[in-house]
């Protein structure tokens, strides 16, 4: 019954777990959509986000290519102007006097240009500096994309790899199945074969009832040589114990020296390595030491070397310095009449610029916002990754509980074959040793008081058939059931075989209704018809 109700348990658990596993395949299935919806979201947002950053690069090479265009307009106004220049040397001779004036305005001005210049330069820096900032922003968003997409062709694989575990959990479900419908069906087989057994049972009551009036007389010389042989078991298994003790001493002392014999040796030996090591390495740190006084040597020399080197370097471009200080002191005075259309072509390229920011922190503001997007769907698969992941490893918990149950169950039914082949073993044993004593006790009779003696089976009193090949069989196994019970074999026994079954199985009366005998599979019921005795020790492991 413990068994049967162990095994519905089973059955409603792997049921419970099948159910779950589908629920949870139906919901992977569903994420697994939604997932990739949310991968064709972000590629499309990705082609968005490439095609900011192409009009980008335009509006960048459109401005570029404005500033070129200007430069080479200011170079040839400057060749104009040059030509002007020379043809009014005449003219600002006459009005040096007004010049003068004018100098003393244009140093002025010269200050005020050059510190313009000097801002406006900082500023083209800047903006430099910014779009650059700009664009290496802009690679780090997509290169975060690219990441983003390769977890989730990740998180593809990995579910995958899941539906791959659950089916082999589903596999490993059917074939627990499998196994507990043959354990059902051998269970059957067992109740069927126990239910003949019972019978048999009763018959060889029947039988033993009629045996146990003929041996009351040798019932006496049993107990006498019971007694003397249970205190000779008694010297021998003391004996037998202390030797066993002493030998399971000098075992565990002989295997520790074993032990500490290696370790030893081990340890000899990792001795010996780390000492080469050692030496190995002092030989290479003298090495290292001479080659780094020789690098420091050579590094001192070159050191010098290159000072030196340096010295002249340093003197001949204060040298070049002098004279292009110079020659810029010259430019800068051709280039005052020129800043005035400088300024206002800067005063144009400065709106073009601020036009251009302003494209820029729109852009940036989209992407920022395209990002926090990103970032909460990120979050959100996040969870529902780890929302899977307990999922499944519940169902593997569940999946592992049941092929424990199963491994339990078919534990079970070993333990309880073994114990039925036995008590088949020892019933036939004991049976052999019934029988031969009853051949001995016909033989040695002449006369029998009973008139039912007469009425016995040629077969059972006939002394020709006790050179037989089945005598031989029970002679052997009265030898081989000598351990459990060594007083039935002896052949100097006499008695009822009432004192038999009391020492065979003193509590027999009390248990030979309720034992039921599972089938043995090296025996068969057509060849073994033979009364059998049960063992009380083991019949209460079999009462249901």
């Amino acid at each position: 019954l413990a068994h049967e109700a162990d095994l519905s348990q089973l059955r409603e658990a792997q049921q419970k777990v099948r159910e779950s596993a589908d629920l949870e395949l139906n919901k992977l299935v569903r994420e697994s959509a939604d997932l990739r919806a949310t991968h064709e979201a972000t590629s499309e947002r990705l082609r968005l986000a490439q095609r900011l950053i192409n009009k980008l690069k335009a509006a960048r090479d459109t401005a570029l290519s404005g500033l070129a265009r200007a430069q080479v307009e200011l170079q040839e106004t400057r060749a104009a102007q040059e030509e002007a220049n020379k043809r009014r040397d005449a003219e600002v001779k006459s009005m040096n006097q007004e010049l003068r004036v004018a100098q003393e305005k244009l140093r002025t001005l010269d200050t005020e240009l050059h510190q313009a210049r000097e801002d406006a330069s900082h500023q083209l820096l800047r903006t430099n500096e910014a779009h650059e900032r700009a664009i290496e922003r802009l690679n780090q968003h997509l290169n975060q994309e690219a990441q983003k997409a390769r977890s989730i062709e990740q998180m593809q694989l990995w579910i995958g790899v899941l539906r791959g575990q659950l089916s082999e959990s589903e596999q490993a479900r059917d074939a627990a199945r499998e196994r507990l419908t043959q354990y059902e069906q051998s269970v059957q087989q067992f109740q069927e074969v126990l239910g003949e057994r019972d019978r048999q049972v009763k018959q060889l009551e029947s039988q033993l009832a009629e045996r146990s009036r003929m041996l009351e007389s040798r019932a006496q010389e049993i107990d006498s040589l019971k007694q003397a042989l249970d205190e000779r078991l008694l010297v021998v298994r003391k004996d037998a114990d202390r030797a066993r003790a002493e030998r399971s001493e000098v075992l565990m002392e002989k295997q520790a020296l074993e032990r500490r014999l290696r370790e030893a040796e081990q340890q000899l030996t990792g001795y010996d390595q780390e000492r080469n090591q050692f030496i190995e390495r002092m030989m290479e740190m003298d090495k290292e030491l001479q080659a780094l006084r020789q690098d420091r040597a050579n590094e001192t020399k070159s050191r010098n070397d290159a000072l030196e080197q340096l010295r002249d370097e340093l003197n001949a471009q204060m040298k070049e310095m002098q004279t292009q200080r110079d020659r810029t002191a010259e430019c800068l005075r051709e280039a005052n009449s020129f800043l005035v259309e400088q300024t206002a072509n800067k005063q144009m390229l400065l709106d073009q610029l601020k036009t251009s920011q302003d494209q820029y922190s729109q852009t940036t503001s989209k992407l920022r916002v395209e990002l926090d997007q990103g970032q909460r769907e990120k979050i959100a698969l996040q969870r529902q990754i780890e929302d899977l992941t307990t999922r499944l490893a519940r169902a593997e918990t569940m999946v592992r509980d049941a092929d424990a149950r199963c491994a339990k169950a078919e534990q079970a039914h070993r333990r309880t074959t073994r114990e039925v082949e036995k008590l088949a073993l020892e019933s036939a044993s004991k049976r052999a040793v019934t029988q031969a004593t009853a051949c001995l006790f016909h033989s040695e009779s002449p006369k029998p008081a009973d008139t039912r003696s007469s009425q016995l089976p040629r077969s059972v009193i006939d002394p020709s058939r006790l050179d037989c090949p089945d005598l031989v069989g029970l002679s052997t196994a009265c030898r081989q059931s000598e351990r459990l019970s060594p007083t039935l074999c002896s052949p100097c026994w006499s008695g009822s075989t009432a004192d038999l079954e009391w020492m065979v199985s003193p509590h027999e009366e009390a248990d030979r209704r309720k034992v039921k005998f599972h089938a043995s599979p090296r025996l068969n019921a057509t060849e073994n018809t033979r009364p059998i005795v049960p063992d009380s020790s083991n019949a209460g492991k079999l009462i249901p």
